[in-house]
């Protein structure tokens, strides 16, 4: 059987990997096969699709080394066993279809551009010049593919499987009435040494996320503050930080914190630790996700598993819009109703406070940003402008700052004053 004919039946036996046939470079090669049996021209253009395909899919990588990417990261049965386990986890039958896709797809890895185009010369003879003239392409490192099993049970062990193993942070929605992780392809790159002062909240934070890193007891915690100091970019900065270390996040909204139970089944035995990241938390005291937050943070019947955290950012200290009227009210035993909802912010086991800077800390974070991106403006006038910057904008704080290094930033570069 020749190569293409070979490539396009074992593209089409994958059992386990059979989401790969969609893929377009597998495709492409499966359809190498009635490409060459219908012509020069139709082998051409099927060979031009097998380029194109994988060019668009990765143009850094050579073949073997896409479809090993494919393999590691694809979610199917058997990764998915392998990630709550490892190979041990995984059951004989299925260890044995994991084991011929994963064969075949490194038969299809080996495949070289020179034996698809010296097939298509030595069976169109007349064509045989411009067939062997067409462009190649790489095909890598093949030596993985000898230990593909141990080394794609390995990965999934440690990394989970599918898009866990592939992104670090993930947001809620809702698709058909199924709760869906929506993976976040860009997150926000900042890390640790991009923020200024506040080292002493950052240090109780970090600690405790080591702990849960390191399979500890850790706590829920609340950073609460005034807005622009640094609360959420600290939740960012962590997952950046220690995403290699198994670290994933993700983001809650107020609005749907009922959909926990079902963000738990989603993660529920993946060998990864999870940050729950609930941002900008408030609530009215009629707010019925109060009672889920409630729920999510104590305890109800669906009990939070040793790799969830809850870390929430809030510009309230109580979490609760409060009014003269609400403590007023006609309840009977108004009082335990003020208690409860007062009390919410204390069933996090670790409260952090951010509060603006002074003037002299705030340009001093100036300072710092501006030694960061290496800028030579005179620091004097930096300060100056930087605190009229502040008045303009109405107060200061870490994110104030950065807005005006920014803008300093570009004044510098162009040449012009600042």
């Amino acid at each position: 059987m020749d190569v293409c004919k070979t490539a396009s039946f074992l593209a089409g036996a994958l059992s386990v990997y059979s989401r790969l046939k969609t893929d377009p470079v597998v495709g492409a090669m499966a359809g190498l096969s009635g490409a060459l049996d219908s012509g020069p021209d139709d082998f051409a253009r099927g060979y031009s699709a097998l380029l194109c395909a994988l060019s668009e899919a990765a143009p850094d990588m050579g073949l073997s080394e896409y479809l090993f990417e494919r393999a590691l990261y694809d979610e199917n049965s058997f990764t998915r066993a392998a990630a709550h386990g490892g190979l041990v986890n995984v059951a004989p039958p299925l260890l044995a279809a994991a084991t011929h896709d994963l064969n075949t797809l490194g038969l299809l890895a080996k495949t070289t551009a020179e034996q698809l185009k010296e097939l298509a010369a030595e069976k169109y003879p007349d064509y045989a010049t411009l067939l062997r003239g067409l462009p190649g392409y790489r095909n890598g490192d093949i030596r993985r593919w000898a230990h593909a099993v141990p080394i794609v049970g390995d990965f999934c062990s440690k990394n989970g499987c599918g898009s866990f193993a592939r992104y670090a942070a993930f947001e809620v929605s809702i698709h058909n009435a199924q709760c869906v992780l929506t993976p976040v392809a860009k997150a926000d790159p900042i890390r640790l040494s991009d923020l200024k002062d506040y080292e002493y909240q950052r240090g109780i934070i970090e600690e405790n996320t080591l702990a849960f890193l390191g399979g500890h007891r850790a706590n829920n915690i609340l950073l609460y503050g005034d807005r622009g100091t640094g609360k959420s970019s600290t939740v960012k900065a962590l997952l950046n930080e220690y995403q290699d270390r198994g670290l994933r996040l993700i983001e809650l909204t107020k609005e749907k914190l009922t959909l926990f139970p079902r963000v738990l089944e989603k993660i529920e035995g993946i060998p990864l630790r999870f940050i729950i990241f609930i941002d900008d938390l408030s609530f009215s005291d009629t707010d019925d996700n109060f009672g889920a937050l409630k729920a999510l943070l104590e305890g109800s019947v669906v009990s939070k598993p040793d790799n969830v955290i809850v870390y929430a950012t809030s510009n309230r200290r109580h979490l609760i819009k409060e009014t003269f009227s609400s403590r007023e009210g006609d309840e009977i035993h108004r009082g335990d109703t003020i208690d409860e909802t007062m009390s919410l912010s204390d069933r996090f086991g670790i409260t952090v406070t951010f509060m603006v800077p002074n003037k002299e800390k705030y340009l001093r974070i100036v300072g710092q940003i501006a030694e960061d991106r290496g800028m030579t403006t005179d620091p004097e006038l930096l300060r100056r402008k930087a605190e009229s910057w502040a008045i303009q904008k109405g107060g200061r704080s870490p994110r104030v700052a950065r807005q005006f290094i920014d803008y300093a930033e570009a004044r510098e570069k162009q040449g012009l004053a600042l």
